[in-house]
């Protein structure tokens, strides 16, 4: 399959903790209006923990709890996957 994997396909990749979206996606930088609620709320407790402290040893916990929640529901998240 050629482009993105379309919502239902099971053609699906969570990209490592290593990728540079996951830093960009949870300090902010890059903006996304996700469809899954629970990310929402995620993405938002994320922002609110950041704004308070923004050191590298919370970043990448941030990325952490970001990446293992799109781990566990990857299936079901293929439209915010292509979002990153």
């Amino acid at each position: 399959m050629d482009g993105p994997a379309e919502a239902g396909s099971g053609d699906f990749t969570v990209p490592p903790h290593t990728d540079p979206r996951w830093r960009r996606l949870v300090t902010g930088e890059r903006k996304g209006a996700f469809g899954d609620l629970g990310l929402r709320i995620l993405m938002g407790r994320v922002l609110r923990v950041l704004a308070k402290d923004p050191s590298e040893v919370r970043i990448a916990q941030c990325i952490d709890d970001v990446h293992a929640y799109f781990e566990k529901f990857a299936p079901s998240m293929t439209d915010d996957l292509q979002k990153l």
